[in-house]
């Protein structure tokens, strides 16, 4: 069965060749951030908190290189994060995780083929 994958928040805004970098902003205040005219001047979607990543339609981000998650206020879990990474990944070589929630950051990093290297 085929089903309906809801847009992520901003993407809409999303306009392919303008910028190299993803931010997916996650938690409680990655709403805030996507809003906030001064933070980040790049390209921005919201993964909104308690969401499954699985609703989503990821396939926009394929027009960009890199991507960073970024967390702020309450975060997902860590499989969650991992499971936005995930979708990530099947379009860029470099994934960054920055987390602002006082938990340790994990950073994975992408080669050409596909292979996590760290």
């Amino acid at each position: 069965m085929i089903r309906h994958r809801k847009a992520l928040p901003y993407s809409k805004r999303l306009v392919p060749g303008v910028g190299r970098t993803l931010n997916v902003l996650t938690g409680s205040g990655g709403w805030d951030r996507a809003a906030s005219e001064t933070w980040c001047h790049g390209v921005k979607v919201v993964m909104p908190l308690g969401s499954d990543p699985e609703g989503y339609d990821w396939s926009p981000a394929r027009s960009f290189t890199d991507a960073i998650i970024w967390a702020f206020g309450k975060s997902e879990p860590l499989s969650v994060i991992d499971d936005i990474a995930g979708h990530l990944m099947q379009f860029h070589h470099l994934v960054l995780f920055v987390d602002f929630t006082g938990r340790p950051a994990i950073i994975r990093f992408v080669d050409e083929q596909g292979e996590v290297l760290s």
